[in-house]
């Protein structure tokens, strides 16, 4: 159990210093999206990275791991596309960034009945810090389907 953390950890202070892009150090909290009743001490780390030059229109890949720090068995790894827009033209700071992309996971029931699922996020930030909400799903393929909910809070570095 710990030694996933561990590993984790590991992998983040072996990052590269200097690949271009966005990494992001993200804390998913699930207890107040939708289990009230349910697992309200489940809190996830991850980390993302997200390329700087997008590959058609504003769409750039990312590749995120999570994994749940109380029960280092559940892990989320997912990669797709991100678009990231700033909205306000005198404000260059604040952006919105919307991610859609498949996700393997073993959250375990109630959650997922399937491995592989989807995973979706849209987070508002100002410079390096960003909030959001994640939902990971298998649409629906397998049941139990109530899918994983998060919300996110993080703090972003960009290397160019």
């Amino acid at each position: 159990m710990r030694s996933r953390i561990l590993i984790f950890l590991a992998l983040v202070a072996l990052l590269p210093a200097r690949l271009p892009g966005d990494f992001e150090l993200l804390t998913g909290f699930e207890g107040p999206v939708r289990e009230p009743r349910g697992n309200t001490d489940q809190t996830w780390l991850g980390l993302q990275y997200t390329a700087a030059t997008p590959l058609w229109w504003r769409l750039a890949p990312y590749a995120r791991l999570m994994v749940d720090i109380r029960h280092a068995e559940e892990y989320l790894v997912s990669a797709g596309m991100a678009a990231e827009f700033r909205p306000l033209e005198g404000h260059p700071d604040l952006f919105i960034s919307l991610q859609t992309g498949p996700a393997w996971t073993d959250v375990g029931r109630p959650h997922t009945g399937a491995k592989l699922n989807w995973s979706s996020d849209i987070r508002v930030g100002y410079k390096f810090l960003f909030a959001g909400y994640s939902h990971t799903s298998n649409g629906g393929t397998r049941r139990p389907n109530s899918g994983l909910d998060l919300l996110l809070v993080g703090l972003r570095v960009s290397w160019d």
